[in-house]
């Protein structure tokens, strides 16, 4: 997926693939914690790992001069977190209409 995001956002290749291996062993850290967080606790684990994801790609965007010049990029790590609860439970009565095993 980060070389994915590289390729449409024209960056350098493993530019963002290096921050989502980052957030993703972080996750892979703390996996069997966050499934039994409540929805709220869930939600500001993912509000943080978008953070951590902008402000290492942003840094790394410093060091290859193209970087935000506001911290307006944060702005997608509050609205994940504010869309996480509802992403679960639409997700959830997809679950249970279609009777998947959970």
């Amino acid at each position: 997926m980060g070389i994915c995001l590289d390729l449409l956002e024209f960056a350098p290749l493993g530019f963002n693939a290096i921050g989502l291996l980052l957030v993703s062993y972080i996750v892979h850290q703390v996996n069997q914690r966050l499934k039994n967080y409540v929805l709220w606790h869930q939600a500001i684990w993912v509000f943080i790992l978008i953070g951590i994801f902008q402000l290492f790609t942003n840094w790394l965007g410093g060091l290859f001069g193209k970087s935000a010049e506001s911290p307006i990029f944060l702005v997608s790590a509050a609205m994940g977190g504010v869309l996480w609860p509802l992403l679960v439970i639409f997700m959830e009565r997809i679950r249970l209409r279609l009777r998947l095993i959970h």
